[in-house]
């Protein structure tokens, strides 16, 4: 499995700490250690290809600082001469890999999250290698804890199982940064 670290955005979410120039992947907000080399460092285990990272030109010196500062090597970095989303970074890192006559699967990951449970985080990695490699298109959530007009949720089809691994559910949608007014389980 290949990781492929989705290393963009705009800095706006926590600024004044982050800012275009700098934004908060590159900040250590929960520990000595930034998100983004939290993120590189939760990746550090047996099974686990060194990742890919796909950041903006703007932020290639800063993402080689703070790999050297881990001591971590990656297989790629992919600049994108300006931001344009998550789809278009994945169809990017994808098509390189298939001109170099590769098809491992890939683990798609934000530079920013916090995953307190490294051990709940490579089960869930098991359970969906397992599900991608019987062709099905897998993405992580966690459960909601109350409303959330910034973020979306996936809506799951909790009652059929069918053949999908133990531990995961069929996606029936992805509701997109719903108003507060839309329920969170319906």
């Amino acid at each position: 499995m290949i990781p492929v670290i989705l290393s963009g955005g705009s800095g706006s979410r926590l600024w004044p700490l982050s800012r275009k120039q700098y934004p908060k992947q590159f900040l250590a907000l929960t520990s000595e250690r930034t998100l983004f080399q939290q993120t590189l460092q939760r990746l550090n285990f047996e099974g686990m290809q060194s990742p890919i990272v796909v950041c903006n030109q703007e932020h290639r010196f800063i993402v080689k600082e703070q790999l050297e500062a881990i001591g971590l090597n990656i297989q790629g970095l992919l600049l994108e001469p300006f931001g344009r989303n998550t789809a278009p970074a994945i169809a990017l890192t994808a098509m390189k890999l298939l001109a170099e006559g590769r098809d491992e699967l890939l683990l798609i990951l934000p530079a920013d999250h916090v995953i307190a449970d490294q051990q709940a985080f490579q089960q869930a990695l098991k359970v969906a290698a397992q599900a991608a490699e019987m062709g099905e298109l897998v993405l992580f959530g966690i459960p909601a804890h109350s409303p959330e007009t910034g973020y979306g949720y996936i809506k799951c089809d909790l009652a059929v199982q069918g053949t999908l691994p133990e531990g995961s559910n069929r996606v029936l949608q992805f509701v997109e940064k719903p108003d507060l007014a839309a329920p969170a389980n319906s």
